[in-house]
């Protein structure tokens, strides 16, 4: 199971964001990216945990944020 976070709360499936796991690659899609949705998203299994920082810059309304190592 894959629990993503942003900055230490829990994102769940919604309007905003699309969770998806295919095999060891999860993916969190952010619909209508705005300012307030900068900052630190993390990844988290059972055995591992990664994150990356977003930066929100000019006037995109859709990111894709992919966390790739050693998720099983």
């Amino acid at each position: 199971k894959v629990i993503w976070r942003k900055d230490k709360s829990v994102i769940e499936a919604s309007n905003k964001y699309q969770l998806k796991q295919d095999g060891a690659v999860a993916e969190l899609i952010i619909y209508k990216l705005q300012e307030g949705d900068a900052g630190e998203y993390c990844c988290e299994t059972e055995h591992d945990r990664t994150s990356a920082k977003l930066a929100v810059k000019g006037m995109n309304r859709l990111v894709k944020v992919f966390i790739l190592p050693n998720l099983t």
